[in-house]
């Protein structure tokens, strides 16, 4: 009998990117963290076409990405450090697109689509900044103070974590049994066809 080996423990990513020529975003920051929050990599990637570097959300500016490696060893990088764990994030099939990366989708758990943060019959786009609120009572948007808007790999895949970690063992009852199921189309599709939920005041 074939034995299907279990996923390796799972890590939280997030992507920054920049805006490059011809209104195309590409990433610019990695990050990845293991299930204590320990950071297992992070690299800014280089981009040789940035029309702007978007630096009050991202901090970064051209020097930051000026030496940093290319994007294909970023890729083969991160396709090493992910492979076979199950993956963590935010708005993931984004990150996904940007670096070009399709993990096993039956291994990715998005917090964008967890039922259990979703209202039923309800589904909005939700910020990470209200889930940070709401389930894990973590001020995402307060612990940037007046960097209000901007966008952290590290603190962003933290949040992802912390939001997984406190409902894991639900979550992974629905994933064996489908009722959590991600693809990148139906992710997409969830983004682009329902409002944006509201941040908490």
């Amino acid at each position: 009998m074939l034995e299907i080996p279990l996923p390796l423990p799972p890590l939280a990513i997030d992507c920054v990117r920049v805006l490059c020529e011809n209104e195309l975003e590409a990433v610019a920051q990695v990050c990845i963290l293991d299930v204590n929050l320990n950071v297992v990599y992070k690299t800014n990637v280089h981009q040789p076409d940035v029309v702007d570097y978007r630096t009050r959300i991202t901090g970064l500016k051209s020097e930051d990405l000026a030496s940093a490696p290319s994007l294909e060893d970023v890729k083969e990088s991160v396709r090493t450090q992910i492979k076979g764990h199950i993956l963590v994030g935010h708005s993931l099939f984004m990150d996904f697109d940007a670096l070009g990366i399709f993990p096993q989708e039956n291994l990715v758990r998005d917090t964008q689509m967890y039922p259990g943060f979703q209202k039923k019959n309800k589904p909005k786009k939700l910020s990470l900044v209200y889930l940070s609120e709401k389930f894990v009572d973590f001020d995402l948007g307060g612990s940037r103070g007046d960097r209000r808007g901007t966008h952290l790999a590290i603190e962003d895949a933290t949040v992802a974590m912390k939001l997984y970690l406190s409902v894991a063992e639900n979550w992974e009852k629905l994933a064996e049994s489908g009722e959590y199921c991600f693809s990148v189309e139906s992710a997409r599709d969830l983004f682009n066809n329902y409002d944006i939920h509201p941040i908490i005041n």
